[in-house]
């Protein structure tokens, strides 16, 4: 089985692709952590980070409680390095 699953999501005026953000999301078995960047420049615009043990609806964005400090390098690693540094051992 795999460590992650990961996803992209498009969000704002698709029509123009001006203001639109697109979402690079990566899901463990216990995290989501997702990366808002601007569509067309790539800049980081906005996190999100998701405990499924405590929230498993996703109501609560973690991503500023010092309590995750430690998580979320693992997750941006992860996520950098993409699906097929996700791939079982």
């Amino acid at each position: 089985m795999e460590k992650a699953v990961f996803s992209q999501y498009l969000r704002g005026k698709s029509s123009l692709l001006r203001g639109t953000k697109i979402g690079y999301a990566i899901r463990t078995s216990q995290f989501r952590y997702i990366e808002w960047r601007d569509y067309r420049k790539g800049k980081l615009k906005e996190r999100e980070l998701y405990d499924h043990k405590i929230d498993p609806g996703e109501n609560i964005n973690v991503i500023s409680d010092p309590r995750y400090r430690d998580i979320i390098p693992e997750l941006e690693k992860m996520m950098k390095n993409g699906w097929k540094g996700a791939k079982p051992d």
